[in-house]
């Protein structure tokens, strides 16, 4: 644990305990990361309007379970090999949410899509707030846990891919 000061709004200042700060090559290996989104979500975005969704939808979750085995060894020696991983895994899982996103929305009728969006919007952020609780929990004891979460979550959203079968691309959305 490393100490920190930290000062409130009322002028006091207190000592705190960190658990984790950034080590030097942290900020790039977020860097990288976010390279995986922002490449995931527009390469998906060109890809939705060529292929079906559904198809694009089960792909990149088969795919997401694929990069994230790769985590449950630590690569310490091969810097690349773990930052194409890094970028892979990011890639498919926001390319992922991106088309889910899409399909959700435009399966719900005009006359209820944004009350129920916004009902998936809020039971998504419930689960994202669990989901880092537990993870800060789970971290410390086992790293290999953690992955193991995102493999189980990964091979969970791929079963529920093949149960989907409403396709809307190229489809008039229902009033």
């Amino acid at each position: 644990k490393i100490p920190m000061e930290v000062t409130g709004i009322s002028g006091e200042s207190r000592e705190l305990q960190c658990r984790y700060i950034l080590q030097d090559g942290d900020l790039f290996k977020i860097s990288v990361s976010f390279l995986g989104d922002v490449m995931g979500i527009v390469i998906t975005a060109l890809m939705s309007k060529k292929a079906s969704r559904i198809l694009l939808l089960r792909l990149w979750c088969l795919l997401n379970v694929l990069m994230t085995i790769p985590f449950f060894f630590p690569l310490q020696s091969m810097a690349a090999l773990e930052y194409a991983s890094l970028i892979s895994y990011k890639f498919f899982v926001s390319g992922f949410w991106y088309l889910l996103w899409m399909v959700t929305v435009e399966s719900y009728p005009t006359s209820v899509r944004g009350a129920a969006t916004g009902f998936v919007g809020g039971l998504g952020d419930i689960g994202s707030i669990l989901g880092s609780v537990l993870v800060y929990w789970i971290f410390p004891l086992c790293p290999q846990l953690v992955v193991g979460l995102f493999l189980v979550a990964a091979m969970l959203k791929t079963v529920g891919s093949f149960f989907w079968r409403l396709e809307t691309k190229d489809k008039a959305i229902s009033n």
